[in-house]
């Protein structure tokens, strides 16, 4: 059988993984916007759901340009040595993320 899913790269981002959720998100959001209540933290390509590390820490700043999707990234080497001497790689302290669209 075959498949006619295509895959397109959108970009590259770094997301924190330091935040508490539960002082991040109130009741009313979590009831309002997710479907089990015991999830421990959302993680999404929405940046409004699981932060970039641009709007986590106010220091870091975005180049004018980093790619042609919003604030997606289009090359994953610039990022990191944009976020790494900052934020450590490590998986407690930032989450580097690929953002496809799937059709």
């Amino acid at each position: 059988m075959k498949s006619n899913v295509s895959e397109l790269l959108l970009g590259y981002d770094a997301r924190e993984s330091w935040l508490n959720f539960q002082e991040t998100w109130d009741a009313e959001r979590r009831q309002n916007q997710l479907l089990r209540q015991e999830i421990e933290k959302p993680l999404s390509v929405d940046s409004d759901v699981w932060p970039s590390v641009f709007e986590a820490i106010p220091c870091l700043v975005r180049p004018d340009w980093t790619g042609y999707v919003q604030h997606l990234w289009d090359d994953l080497e610039a990022l990191r040595r944009v976020v790494e001497p900052v934020v450590s790689p490590e998986p407690e302290k930032a989450a580097f993320v690929a953002v496809e669209l799937v059709s």
